[in-house]
C-alpha cells in the first residue's frame, strides 16, 4: 500500500502490519501515523492465514511427489540389480561353455 507523507508529499510503501503506528518519513524524517488501523490489520492477518494454508497444501503435494519419486527409484534399483544378476549368470554360462569347448 502506498501512502503520501503529509509533510513532504513523497510516496511511502506501507505494510499493513504498520497500520496505526508512528514511523519516521525516510525523506524528511518527520513522524507520521500510518493509516489503516484494526480493519486493515485483520484483513492482512486473514491473507497471511490463507497463504499459510496454501503453502501447507503445496508442501503436502511436494511431499507426495518426493515419495513417489523415491518409490520409482527403489523399483529402478531392484530392476537394475535383477538385470545385473541375470547378465552375470549369462556371462558365467557362456564362459563355462567356452571352457567346455577347449580341451585342457
Amino acid at each position: 500500500m502506498t501512502v503520501n507523507c503529509p509533510h513532504c508529499d513523497n510516496a511511502l510503501q506501507h505494510e499493513p502490519l504498520r497500520a496505526g503506528k508512528t514511523v519516521a518519513c525516510p525523506f524528511c524524517a518527520e513522524d507520521l501515523v500510518m493509516p489503516g488501523g484494526e480493519l486493515l490489520s485483520a484483513e492482512w492477518l486473514k491473507r497471511i492465514a490463507e497463504n499459510l494454508a496454501q503453502s501447507n497444501r503445496t508442501r503436502q503435494r511436494g511431499l507426495r511427489l518426493i515419495q513417489s519419486i523415491a518409490a520409482s527409484l527403489r523399483i529402478m534399483a531392484v530392476l537394475f540389480l535383477i538385470s545385473f544378476v541375470l547378465g552375470l549368470i549369462g556371462w558365467l554360462i557362456m564362459m563355462a561353455s567356452f571352457a567346455a569347448m577347449w580341451p585342457a
